[in-house]
């Protein structure tokens, strides 16, 4: 295995975890509506979200690279017309509208370190 397969396997590896992460904290939100968004008013509660796919968790963590969106299609083999239409899913499922709050619920979601 070479050093680019494993930073693959890596970058697989952690999707998998930050999706397992999103999952549970998910789950906890349904089961505790006392979970509050600490960058939003306080009695504004994060609402439930659709998880994202695999492919749309791939996409998420190279928001924070600061990659174009077409230097994120070369990096993921994908058209940047394939990115952008990622990219408006998880902007609906996140409830956001710009790179940087996708970026901050990602991350509050636990898909993003």
């Amino acid at each position: 295995m070479n050093y680019s397969d494993m930073i693959r396997e890596l970058q697989k590896l952690q999707i998998q975890l930050s999706l397992f992460s999103a999952r549970i904290q998910n789950q906890a939100m349904q089961e505790d509506t006392s979970l509050y968004n600490q960058d939003e008013s306080e009695h504004e509660k994060l609402p439930y979200y659709e998880p994202l796919t695999p492919r749309e968790c791939e996409v998420l963590h190279q928001l924070p690279t600061g990659l174009t969106y077409a230097e994120i299609g070369v990096e993921l083999s994908i058209k940047q017309s394939t990115v952008n239409q990622y990219i408006k899913q998880i902007y609906a499922k996140f409830g956001v509208n710009n790179r940087q709050a996708a970026i901050n619920r990602g991350r509050k979601l636990g898909y993003l370190e």
